[in-house]
């Protein structure tokens, strides 16, 4: 009796002494680190947890440019926004990336916030977006970026990203 007493107080000792010296950190939150970046979307903190680029597609029936797209976590959720790129050069279309102000050649072709996914016209207001290429990567930056959504809702960006890219 004394055995199966002590057995079992062990084993609660030794549990207590595992949740005591288990360390926590904020790394564990989604996302992880900023390693990708992070953005403040109308005054609200975001970090980027996921974040990837398509090639684009020319052919005689489509033209879809680059799409670089981010999945972002902040305190009120997930936010998600797809920018579609065209490099354009005296009515000369590429997806060719270049370095610098990228604003005339990049729009937001969708962005939702949690699970409503707003698949609307979005115009562009002010602000700036630059690009850095190095080795494979490709860094946007955001400048006060604003544009809003057909219904009206405005949305201010700033903030980078940092996406993986096999070519320019």
């Amino acid at each position: 009796m004394v055995k199966k007493y002590f057995s079992i107080l062990v084993c609660v000792l030794f549990g207590t002494l595992c949740c005591l010296f288990s360390s926590c950190s904020d790394n564990d939150e989604v996302g992880g680190d900023d390693n990708n970046g992070s953005f403040v979307i109308n005054g609200e903190r975001y970090k980027v947890i996921d974040a990837g680029v398509s090639a684009g597609v020319w052919t005689e029936d489509a033209f879809v440019g680059r799409m670089f797209e981010a999945r972002l976590f902040g305190s009120d959720g997930f936010f998600e926004y797809i920018m579609e790129y065209v490099y354009s050069n005296n009515g000369n279309y590429s997806f060719r990336l270049i370095e610098g102000d990228i604003t005339d050649y990049i729009h937001v072709d969708t962005c939702s916030h949690q699970n409503s996914v707003n698949f609307t016209d979005y115009t562009y207001i002010s602000g700036k977006v630059f690009s850095t290429l190095n080795k494979n990567t490709v860094t946007l930056d955001f400048q006060d970026y604003t544009f809003k959504s057909r219904r009206g809702t405005k949305y201010v960006v700033n903030g980078s990203v940092q996406y993986e890219i096999d070519d320019y």
